[in-house]
């Protein structure tokens, strides 16, 4: 066996040493690929409306704003594999909502604005382990439990409770719970049906 080994590596020397004298012909090759994270899609029940139906104006406060009853819809992320992931909000009403950053804007009606709303997350779930929410302010690099209402400048990620590190999840669930907030009636204009007209996007950002 070993001389049968000697003998393949000295031809193969030998082939190496006379072609060295040859022309030196040769072809270059180049290896491309494009390496892409798992993909994760967020999705949210009830087609991601919250309907607080009809609210007569007489059930709102005129010098206070009224609180509107919380309500919850259920936010899933599906990725192809275990995938390090955070979660941004978006305010596409922004600039309605008041300054506050975890006050979401619900429009604006005969050009005042009607009122915010707050958002939340609780019982994270993966499989049947419970998780944490993480909120990170510089962009992913330091972490810190939060159960305060989201804001939009921050992100979000998710980890086993007890650690400040986010994890790889391929599955998970939470609730998400929003409530809305009217303005006091003398700053609003009730001459005409007033549409609540929040919208905000969750955005996967990929750690």
């Amino acid at each position: 066996m070993i001389r049968r080994t000697s003998r393949t590596v000295f031809c193969i020397a030998c082939v190496c040493t006379f072609t060295a004298n040859a022309a030196n012909y040769h072809a270059d090759f180049s290896i491309k690929a494009t390496l892409v994270p798992s993909a994760c899609k967020p999705t949210l029940s009830d087609a991601g409306v919250v309907d607080y139906g009809t609210i007569q104006a007489s059930r709102l406060q005129r010098t206070t704003p009224t609180l509107l009853d919380a309500k919850s819809l259920q936010l899933t992320v599906e990725c192809d594999a275990p995938t390090y992931f955070a979660l941004k909000l978006h305010d596409n009403r922004a600039g309605t909502g008041g300054a506050a950053t975890d006050s979401f804007g619900l429009g604006r009606s005969a050009g005042h604005d009607i009122g915010s709303y707050s958002v939340r997350v609780s019982h994270a779930f993966a499989g049947n382990a419970s998780l944490m929410l993480l909120r990170s302010d510089d962009d992913g690099i330091r972490w810190q439990s939060d159960a305060e209402p989201l804001v939009t400048d921050a992100l979000y990620a998710f980890a086993a409770p007890e650690s400040v590190v986010p994890h790889a999840y391929q599955h998970l669930s939470a609730d998400m719970w929003i409530q809305a907030k009217i303005l006091p009636t003398q700053e609003l204009s009730l001459s005409e049906v007033i549409m609540l007209d929040g919208s905000a996007t969750v955005e996967v950002t990929y750690l």
